[in-house]
């Protein structure tokens, strides 16, 4: 196709005036991408006419990225594809490559993150701290770009379904590897690093778990005896998503505590934030309207009520971003795709605890319609209503201030 070709011959002379530096393709890559008519002109129906046309197309490889991941164009050290997105996320991550992304159809929530290590367990696994710096939604059209290592550390999350994403980028720069992707509250690992044996030794334990065989712990626990910190976060995954609090995983993660100290508990910080990350993705997949997957991309990337509300502002100026939560809250538990079920009472607590009010408030509130007796007498079932709407994993974030450090709302 000529527009792919163009881009893609465009880049390639380019990059060969800028005698093959690494450093600068992201921002030739970008120029490119941002003035092309394969992005601004070529519509999805002819890159599938051409693609299943039986044309001869570049080299295809299966990667984990995209569903599927489409290799339209293939230089001297570079390649283009076309990245499909139904219902996965990318986890937040850096790059061991240059280049740049665009959105080609739909619409994604963009959000970068900055990571201050403090703490190298090794070459493949890292600790420090990870904090937000910005969220965006990127729409067609727009063009961002990609710089290797952790300069930029990001996480995308797409709103329509289908969502299209063209990039632009080099092969693997060996110089910028690991590709280290991240986890709240500060735990960066190697996706990559899978050495054998150990790698299936791991993958015959997790059958094991799988298949709920009686040996299973015992492995589990007499490895955790001796493993390293590496191999702790991977026996850790495995075990938490076999047993969740099963008083086996806590007596096995109190052997990785005595063993790692302070490296344990931020793992088993990450594997609390991994759970909610995959429930959200889950509830993506049920959840179609645009602004619900836009509110869960809120929920797993932003992680303080007032960011979430100002990021609902920008989608929808002039709004009122609470009743947005409220009534976004309401169509999706009455669809079945939040994983909770809301009534007018919880919407109505829901709607206090935006506000920063405390249960006495609410009842305060109640007591001036329906009496204080008769709220009285419903203490205890408003009490447990409170503690199980405030002490969701899902809408965790709507609880948390600006001021309050995501470590210390994930003890709540």
């Amino acid at each position: 196709m000529r527009s792919i070709q163009r881009l893609g011959d465009s880049i390639r002379d380019a990059w060969t005036d800028a005698e093959h530096s690494d450093a600068g393709f992201a921002s030739l890559a970008s120029a490119a991408l941002a003035d092309s008519e394969l992005l601004h002109s070529t519509t999805k129906a002819e890159l599938n006419e051409w693609f299943l046309s039986g044309a001869p197309l570049p080299r295809q490889e299966m990667r984990p990225f995209g569903q599927p991941a489409l290799t339209l164009y293939r230089g001297d050290g570079f390649y283009i594809e076309l990245l499909v997105w139904l219902d996965s996320t990318t986890a937040i991550h850096q790059h061991s490559f240059a280049g740049a992304f665009a959105v080609y159809e739909g619409s994604s929530l963009h959000a970068r993150y900055r990571f201050d290590c403090t703490d190298a367990a090794s070459r493949e696994l890292v600790f420090g701290a990870l904090a937000l710096r910005d969220v965006e939604v990127l729409r067609p059209g727009d063009v961002r770009e990609i710089n290797p290592g952790p300069s930029f550390v990001h996480a995308l999350f797409h709103l329509e379904r289908p969502s299209l994403t063209l990039v632009v980028r080099t092969d693997t720069l060996p110089s910028w590897q690991p590709q280290y992707s991240y986890r709240a509250p500060g735990v960066g690992h190697d996706p990559f690093y899978d050495p054998e044996p150990t790698a299936t030794q791991l993958r015959l334990i997790t059958s094991l778990g799988a298949s709920q065989d009686a040996t299973f712990w015992p492995i589990v626990a007499a490895a955790m005896r001796t493993a390293d910190p590496w191999t702790t976060l991977r026996l850790l995954t495995v075990a938490s998503e076999v047993a969740g609090d099963d008083v086996r995983f806590r007596e096995v993660a109190a052997t990785a505590r005595n063993r790692h100290g302070r490296r344990a508990d931020m793992m088993l910080a990450s594997l609390e934030e991994r759970a909610r990350e995959r429930n959200i993705v889950a509830r993506r997949a049920m959840a179609h309207d645009p602004d619900h997957r836009f509110f869960l991309a809120l929920l797993l990337n932003v992680g303080d009520r007032p960011s979430i509300l100002d990021a609902i502002r920008a989608r929808h100026p002039g709004s009122d971003p609470e009743a947005l939560v409220l009534q976004w809250v309401g169509e999706m538990s009455e669809a079945q795709s939040i994983g909770l079920e809301f009534d007018a009472l919880s919407l109505k607590m829901l709607e206090h605890a935006l506000h920063g009010l405390d249960l006495t408030d609410f009842e305060r509130g109640l007591a001036s319609v329906f009496g204080d007796d008769n709220v009285e007498e419903q203490h205890a079932e408003l009490s447990f209503l409170w503690a199980e709407l405030t002490g969701s994993q899902l809408l965790r974030p709507l609880f948390c201030a600006a001021d309050v450090e995501l470590a210390e709302c994930q003890r709540r």
